[in-house]
C-alpha cells in the first residue's frame, strides 16, 4: 500500500466500510495482550463478547475491573495468566506500571 491516510474517513474509504466500523475497530487496539489473547483462542468467560470489549480504558488492569473481572475470581486469573503480563505490558518507552496512552 502506499499513500497516506490522515482521518479514520480516509481509511473507511479505503477499505470499503463506514467510519464507525474504523473507529470500533481501532478501539480493540488498546486492549491488555491478555484480553486479545483470550478473545483470540476463545477463552474469554461467558458474557464477554466484541461489544463489551470495545472502547476500552487506556488502563490495563481497569480493563479486566470494567468487564467485572476481578483479579482475585477464577476466571479473571485464567485471562490474566494466559501471558506473561509483565513482559507484555512494557514496550518501547514505557515501564510495565505505564498505561498506553490513546487519542481522542
Amino acid at each position: 500500500m502506499t499513500g497516506t491516510i490522515t482521518d479514520a474517513k480516509q481509511l473507511a474509504r479505503r477499505e470499503r466500510c463506514t467510519v464507525r466500523q474504523v473507529n470500533m475497530t481501532l478501539s480493540l487496539a488498546f486492549l491488555a495482550p491478555q484480553l486479545v489473547k483470550a478473545a483470540v483462542e476463545g477463552r474469554l468467560p461467558r458474557g464477554i463478547n466484541i461489544e463489551r470489549l470495545r472502547d476500552p480504558d487506556a488502563d490495563w488492569s481497569r480493563q479486566f475491573q470494567d468487564l467485572g473481572l476481578d483479579p482475585s475470581t477464577r476466571a479473571a486469573r485464567f485471562v490474566y495468566q494466559l501471558v506473561d503480563h509483565s513482559a507484555h505490558e512494557s514496550g518501547p518507552g514505557r515501564t510495565a506500571t505505564e498505561p498506553v496512552r490513546r487519542c481522542r
